[in-house]
């Protein structure tokens, strides 16, 4: 049975008030787990949407190409104690700082592009190749480099190629493009360096006279002294005072007949030893051997002349035996033998039948010729004098290079056969005009010492940084010294040119069953390139520059983390609201 119960009427107006509550603008939010959950979902699945990235200290999976400056510049020591050592140790320093997921490429860029490691994130070896890179006498070719490196670049995601060097480069001869960024480590503070641009040693009747050329590099005038030793000896001191850029000469004249190695020094120290010493080894030498095989040639009758020490012995083609005595030098004039002997060879007017090249006819007439001035046998040759009435039409054969032609004809032509050298002049001198001009004497001359390669002290200067071996054919075994110590040893079948890293007096010894010839060259390090010791810039403006160990800021993408993480978020709030909280 029901009781009635007076209650207040606020009671009956608790849902009412309750409706009004909740749709009461700017009232204080109470706590909801559950709408908390949800916001920090949506925040996180917006944020996600954003894609964001982190910075990273290293690149991901970056793949970083060291090129590395082997040029002989790279020796100076403005920096201590050299710009090579500099740059190795911030190559070391990028090796360091690599990540966990970055590999490393270095190359060596000196007269060619080496490779010395590929792709590799073990810093251990990293460092191990690093210290196979050596310094060399050439100049570095970074137009090759940056070839090779661009197209390892290609092969990985997130290349950046690190150059390190004084920006003394060789001429690029077409644009540098790459696929990937390039940085520049610029080594290298100043330019004070005073060297030798040109050595070299000749005899003459009354002695033997030296030439030397100094060269002023750095931007204040400098005052050097120039010591002349022979066989260690002083003999001579030259004080020369170089303006800024200038560049003097020294001659030694009065110095008597000289045999062995003769030095010259410049004594004052600076940020590039390397060009401060000069060397020429100044060789006494058998008289050559020359025979002339002709019917009747004056005009090389007199040019041999002209040789001091050279021993002609004239025959004709009817009296030639192929088993004579041995000559340095053959000279055929009219007529080409069955066989060719073992020394070098000058052909002249070869006939039309012969067992040696090729004469299709005869040229008439011709002038206007054109030469390779940049071939050696062609300095100071003018060749645009000549003329002539009668020419053999020959072709060339494979083994030589044509210095002067006509058309498609060729006109003078050098090689090497078989370890001899050759010279063909296709006409009779008789029928050109070339014995009576100023040209005669020097083009012969630049061939006679050619084919008579000991009619001349052996002097290199300048670049060279290889040894022409040209080994007779019984040679068995060749040994390379320098300053007396035994480099290499080499045999059959011999390389014609030997290279060398540092200057010095090579001496390379020819060992046969019969005989042992030694012979001694001086390597010197004369290029003005290199001596130019100031920094410089890369030949094109995609680069930007870095400091040692720093690294291009590398970048990762977090939005997976960000999905994961509101994934995580919504199950907690299904676990709330399963829980009822």
């Amino acid at each position: 049975r029901y009781q009635e119960q007076i209650v207040s009427s606020n009671y009956l107006w608790e849902v009412i008030l309750k409706d009004i509550e909740a749709n009461t603008p700017w009232q204080r939010l109470k706590t909801n787990w559950l709408m908390i959950l949800q916001l920090i979902v949506a925040s996180l699945l917006a944020l996600a949407i954003c894609r964001p990235l982190i910075p990273l200290t290293g690149g991901l999976d970056r793949h970083v190409i060291a090129v590395l400056d082997c040029s002989s510049s790279m020796l100076a020591t403005d920096i201590t104690p050299s710009r090579f050592q500099e740059a190795l140790e911030q190559i070391e320093q990028d090796i360091d700082s690599l990540g966990p997921s970055e590999f490393m490429t270095i190359i060596s860029m000196g007269e060619q592009p080496d490779v010395l490691i590929s792709a590799s994130r073990d810093k251990t070896q990293l460092k191990n190749a690093l210290k196979t890179a050596e310094v060399g006498l050439g100049s570095a070719d970074l137009e090759s480099a940056m070839a090779v490196a661009s197209s390892i670049g290609e092969q990985k995601a997130n290349s950046i190629i690190m150059i390190f060097s004084d920006g003394n480069t060789r001429a690029v001869e077409r644009e540098i493009s790459s696929a990937c960024p390039v940085e520049f480590r610029q080594i290298g503070e100043g330019s004070d360096n005073v060297g030798f641009i040109t050595f070299a040693a000749r005899q003459q009747p009354l002695g033997t006279t030296l030439l030397a050329m100094v060269r002023n590099y750095s931007d204040r005038e400098i005052a050097i002294d120039i010591e002349l030793r022979v066989n260690e000896y002083l003999v001579d001191v030259k004080p020369v005072i170089l303006r800024p850029g200038e560049t003097k000469e020294q001659i030694w004249t009065e110095l008597g007949s000289i045999k062995g190695i003769i030095t010259a020094t410049i004594t004052r120290r600076d940020s590039f030893s390397l060009d401060n010493t000069a060397a020429a080894v100044v060789e006494e030498t058998g008289n050559p051997r020359v025979l002339l095989a002709t019917k009747g040639n004056i005009y090389m009758e007199k040019v041999l002349l002209l040789f001091k020490g050279l021993e002609t012995f004239k025959t004709s083609a009817e009296d030639y035996s192929p088993d004579g005595e041995e000559y340095g030098l053959y000279i055929y004039d009219g007529f080409i033998p069955h066989s060719l002997p073992h020394g070098n060879v000058l052909i002249m007017n070869p006939p039309e039948e012969n067992y040696f090249i090729e004469v299709e006819g005869e040229l008439g007439h011709v002038e206007n010729l054109k030469a390779d001035l940049n071939h050696h046998l062609m300095n100071y040759v003018n060749v645009q004098e000549w003329k002539i009435g009668r020419s053999k039409k020959i072709n060339a054969p494979i083994w030589a290079k044509t210095l002067v032609e006509y058309g498609d004809y060729p006109l003078l032509l050098a090689g090497e056969l078989d370890g001899r050298r050759i010279v063909i002049l296709p006409f009779d001198l008789h029928q050109s005009n070339i014995p009576l001009k100023t040209s005669f004497p020097i083009i012969m001359n630049n061939i006679i010492n050619w084919l008579l390669p000991g009619m001349e002290p052996a002097i290199i200067t300048g670049t060279d940084n290889c040894l022409k071996l040209n080994p007779a054919a019984d040679t068995k075994e060749i040994q390379v010294w320098l300053n007396n110590e035994k480099l290499d040893t080499l045999k059959p079948p011999f390389i014609n040119e030997y290279p060398v890293g540092k200057p010095g007096v090579y001496k390379y010894i020819q060992i046969s069953d019969e005989q042992q010839i030694e012979k001694q060259v001086a390597v010197n390090a004369l290029n003005t390139l290199e001596s130019d010791i100031e920094p410089g810039d890369l030949p094109w403006d995609k680069v930007y520059t870095g400091e040692a160990g720093s690294s291009r800021p590398g970048e990762r993408e977090i939005w997976n983390w960000l999905v994961w993480l509101a994934l995580v978020f919504l199950v907690i709030e299904w676990e709330v609201y399963r829980r009822e909280y």
